[in-house]
């Protein structure tokens, strides 16, 4: 599992903004999963590997604690 640094999460939080797709979608399309983490690992600069199944249960953690931003129509 991957370490969750509070940088790391919240350039999660900022990727998923500028990506505009709601968590349930993005997660159940497994081309835009796999776009947007190829868009999260450049963009975060991490030497740590983050999988698309980390990524995805992170992003539904976050949601379900309320956490994940809202997006904008």
């Amino acid at each position: 599992m991957a370490n969750w640094s509070s940088a790391t999460e919240q350039k999660l939080k900022d990727v998923y903004v500028e990506f505009n797709i709601p968590s349930d979608t993005l997660i159940a399309d497994e081309t835009l999963m796999s776009k947007f983490v190829e868009r999260f690992i450049a963009s975060s600069g991490c030497s740590v590997d983050f999988s698309a199944k980390s990524i995805a249960e992170k992003l539904l953690s976050l949601r379900k604690k309320g956490e994940l931003p809202r997006l904008r129509k």
